[in-house]
């Protein structure tokens, strides 16, 4: 979550530096950027209550919490409720890699794209001929195509 909000942080600020003047090319990019990073936040903040959730319920299901509280049967609530943790957490699971994949892409655009801005701007630190580094955003779909300069 740290690294997509990062990279997302991080496309904003190269797109407003480096490759558009006009606001109105990049202006829906930066609410979906926004966005975005609510969504992040509202990820890791469910997750972390999820995980102490099933952190109590596992406690309340272990033998020695048995031994302390006397040897009891388990009932089918209990059954049902521990079941049920296990299909939601396995759901979670499937969500949460999504997320993970959805998260990849802004890290990977803004690497790419600081990157080869990063080898024009000190060319000295690069092998490759300066005539044949381009960074362009529009070729990501971060940019429009009307955009100047991209």
């Amino acid at each position: 979550c740290g690294c997509g909000h990062e990279a997302l942080t991080g496309t904003e600020r190269l797109i407003e530096t480096y490759f558009s003047k006009n606001y109105q090319d990049y202006e829906y990019l930066i609410d979906v950027i926004h966005a975005f990073q609510y969504v992040i936040y509202g990820t890791a903040s469910f997750f972390f209550l999820y995980g102490a959730l099933l952190l109590a319920e596992g406690f309340y299901t272990t033998e020695a919490v048995r031994q302390i509280f006397g040897d009891y049967k388990t009932t089918i609530c209990g059954k049902g409720l521990s079941a049920t943790f296990v299909g939601v957490t396995y759901a979670l699971t499937i969500l949460w890699l999504l997320v993970f994949a959805c998260s990849a892409v802004p890290v990977y655009i803004y690497f790419n794209t600081w990157t080869t801005c990063q080898s024009i701007a000190f060319p000295s630190k690069t092998s490759a001929s300066i005539g044949t580094l381009c960074a362009d955003a529009r070729m990501y779909g971060v940019l429009p195509w009307n955009a100047t300069p991209g």
